[in-house]
């Protein structure tokens, strides 16, 4: 396992960008960032040919097109956004608001303000342990709200102790050698810097018409290290090798031994490692809408994209207090609200581009009939409630 993956390195990992195309602006709110009870389905091509994740900023005022309508699909993987507490390490991160965990089994903590978004730390399990990595400090991933052009760089470390208890009898060249591992000390430095440099129109075998979407281009540098405590000196003539119960920090030489020699994977290396990603996000995704992990000379080493058409960020905000249907409608759609409040009523369609913007008290009636069939997103703001979440609902059109 390793601590590190492309989730690690996603501006949440999760954001939702307001695009508008032509004049390339971006409004990205905490409201946009997945809440407890989201969820995001993705498909995976672990072996992409052919493609390169440029690092170019676009052309202003020019909307690309990323075309993956014809990638092969070898995975597939679900992420549901949890309450922290729920999560196994949950209690030591307290001011945590969502959590989530990466189908390499590594949970995710983190903090969603109304200024920025931060990743608290992580856990996971290494060699049978739980290993919690709690970051110093909580590092911002976005400051709210952010705008095309953008640049962050953001540094985070952790240094954590595991117990291991790792105790076999191996013979190498005839020599019996007793390998015993009490415990692990891991540590790491990282810088993050991500360049939200382009607006892409994103076409996917769900999403053929196209999504559009800002994108970044992440790079994680990592310095990491490893120490394990010998319970038991180690020592192999034939190869030069003698370690001491004591700790050891596990250099290339060791980490081979571990590996190659003994079949022992301390599931983490000495050294530094650069990760580079770009990331694509939109509009009501709750969570990146395609990403992919690149290579050291910028090919696509692993591609992935939201795959559930449903897959939209809608929450029941104040829906005590409102009454809006019916769903589906034809032509006319029916707001009740409470005597006492004015209401302000969005309706966009999926990526994001106003199409009605109304105003009403109490309860109205609004004719879309010029609308064409299908699916859009209402989204209502009580205006004398300024501390109070948007309603978001999904509406299909006859």
């Amino acid at each position: 396992m390793r601590i590190s993956t492309i989730l690690f390195m996603t501006l949440a990992a999760g954001l939702l960008c307001f695009f508008n195309a032509k004049a390339q602006t971006v409004i990205l709110t905490s409201a946009d960032f997945a809440a407890p009870g989201d969820f995001a389905e993705f498909h995976v091509n672990a072996s992409p040919t052919g493609m390169m994740g440029d690092t170019l900023p676009g052309t202003p005022g020019v909307v690309d097109v990323l075309d993956l309508t014809g990638q092969a699909v070898t995975d597939s993987y679900t992420l549901n956004f949890v309450t922290p507490g729920s999560l196994p390490a949950g209690g030591s991160f307290p001011t945590a608001t969502v959590g989530y965990t990466s189908p390499t089994g590594v949970s995710f903590y983190l903090e969603n303000s109304a200024s920025s978004l931060k990743i608290l730390g992580t856990s996971g399990v290494l060699q049978g342990q739980q290993l919690v990595a709690q970051f110093s400090p909580g590092y911002t991933l976005i400051n709210y709200p952010c705008s095309l052009g953008t640049s962050i760089n953001t540094t985070y470390s952790f240094d954590s102790f595991l117990p291991i208890n790792f105790d076999s009898l191996y013979n190498l060249l005839g020599t019996p050698v007793q390998v015993t591992i009490d415990s692990a000390h891991v540590k790491r430095k990282a810088t993050v810097r991500a360049d939200f440099h382009e607006i892409v129109r994103v076409l996917t075998p769900e999403f053929p018409s196209g999504t559009l979407t800002l994108k970044a281009f992440v790079t994680q540098d990592n310095y990491d290290s490893l120490w394990l405590k010998l319970g038991a000196p180690i020592s192999i003539p034939a190869f030069g090798i003698n370690y001491p119960a004591d700790w050891i920090f596990v250099d290339n030489n060791l980490y081979t031994l571990l590996v190659t020699a003994l079949g022992y994977d301390p599931g983490i290396q000495s050294g530094r490692n650069v990760l580079k990603s770009v990331e694509y996000f939109a509009k009501f995704r709750r969570f990146r809408f395609a990403g992919a992990e690149l290579n050291p000379d910028g090919s696509v080493k692993r591609l992935e994209w939201i795959s559930n058409v449903n897959n939209i960020g809608l929450n029941e905000g104040f829906s005590e207090f409102l009454q809006m249907g019916p769903n589906p409608f034809r032509n006319v759609l029916i707001l009740q609200g409470k005597s006492d409040t004015r209401y302000q009523l969005k309706l966009m369609d999926l990526n994001g581009r106003l199409l009605e913007n109304v105003f009403f008290s109490t309860g109205a009636q609004f004719s879309f009939e010029h609308l064409a069939s299908g699916v859009y997103v209402a989204e209502v703001i009580p205006l004398d409630a300024p501390g109070m979440a948007p309603l978001r609902r999904l509406l299909v059109k006859e």
